[in-house]
């Protein structure tokens, strides 16, 4: 044993340290009977947790059926006792869009109205058009069915609806197909134009251009029908023909890099439309030597189909045509006489033999 009294008072020291942390660390130690019974504690208490969530899960669930339920059952109610105006506002505003599909119109699509009354299935359409919130579109199978109905009984009524509200119908190809239809077949030329606008429209979201150029021709549009076609690189020469003697001038008119198409394949195309073919050739060749030009530029067209398109217009009394095609034909051919090409050879390639 040392004697040291300073050495002492370190040692002291030490063991008063040691004890204090001892003292510390059993202050946090937690007895096993302690320790067990909080963890069946804190078990109970994370069960009955997960208990309210689930109650308040399925509370929340429940309300949302009760909130539905009731405009269901209204329209069931509605729909059964053949109240269909009414049947169709409920759907319309019906919670979450519920009813705004193509099921709920196939409901009211096979059912009958009464006497004097519109069908249910217009009746509903209309509804979802005046409901669509902005920014928000009907469905393209909606939106073909109901316009195909409403063309059917009202197209007035349709157009009204479409004016007041647009863009709340998805467009598709075949919905400007169902237009176009109609309005071939209205005999107000107002209503006609508007139905051909609504086509057009929905021919350029889909991208069917042809049609949307035909569409344009029969709106009378042949000028940007033309200018259309140009721009668009999906549109071959013979896509482009249309019974239009005002845009087969202009698609035949020689422009930047030429005309779209040949005078020859049109003609050829109108053969058996003996009228159109010789006013075709008058609108397009009315100028001297504009006719005998077409003819030496055209290297789509074989000599004997311009030898044909030369016969009919004798057959029309359009004499003075068929003599310049001609005239133009044996001065080309070296001899006087046209000769046979069984191979189908084009004009150009005749020219220069």
């Amino acid at each position: 044993e040392s004697e040291d009294l300073e050495l002492l008072e370190k040692h002291l020291a030490h063991l008063q340290t040691r004890r204090q942390a001892l003292l510390e660390r059993r202050s946090q130690c937690v007895c096993e009977e302690v320790r067990t019974r909080l963890s069946t504690e804190q078990d109970a208490r994370e069960s009955w947790r997960d208990s309210m969530e689930d109650d308040n899960t399925k509370l929340k669930l429940l309300i949302r059926v009760l909130i539905l339920s009731v405009p269901l059952h209204r329209f069931v109610e509605l729909f059964d006792s053949a109240q269909y105006e009414e049947a169709a506002q409920q759907a319309a505003h019906c919670p979450r869009g519920l009813l705004r599909n193509l099921h709920t119109l196939n409901m009211f699509k096979a059912v009958t109205a009464p006497p004097d009354s519109p069908p249910p299935l217009l009746l509903f359409f209309l509804s979802l058009v005046t409901t669509t919130p902005v920014g928000q579109r009907l469905p393209e199978s909606v939106s073909y069915e109901g316009v195909r109905c409403a063309l059917d009984v009202k197209p007035c009524k349709l157009l009204c609806h479409v004016h007041c509200f647009p863009h709340r119908l998805t467009s598709s190809e075949r919905l400007g197909d169902v237009l176009t239809e109609h309005a071939q077949k209205n005999p107000s030329v107002y209503l006609s134009d508007m139905l051909l606008a609504l086509a057009s429209e929905n021919y350029r979201v889909s991208g069917a251009h042809r049609k949307l150029c035909l569409s344009m021709c029969r709106r009378g549009l042949t000028h940007s029908a033309v200018e259309l076609m140009r721009r668009s690189e999906d549109l071959t020469s013979g896509q482009s023909i249309c019974p239009s003697l005002c845009l087969l001038k202009l698609l035949t008119r020689p422009e930047g890099g030429g005309a779209m198409l040949s005078v020859g394949v049109v003609c050829v195309a109108l053969l058996s439309d003996s009228q159109s073919l010789y006013k075709l050739l008058f609108k397009c060749c009315a100028l001297s030597g504009v006719l005998e030009a077409a003819i030496l530029q055209d290297s789509f067209s074989t000599v004997e189909e311009w030898s044909e398109i030369a016969a009919v217009c004798s057959t029309v009394q359009r004499s003075d045509l068929a003599h310049t095609i001609r005239s133009v034909l044996l001065s080309q051919s070296g001899t006087g006489v046209l000769s046979s090409d069984p191979e189908g050879a084009l004009l150009t390639q005749h020219i220069y033999m």
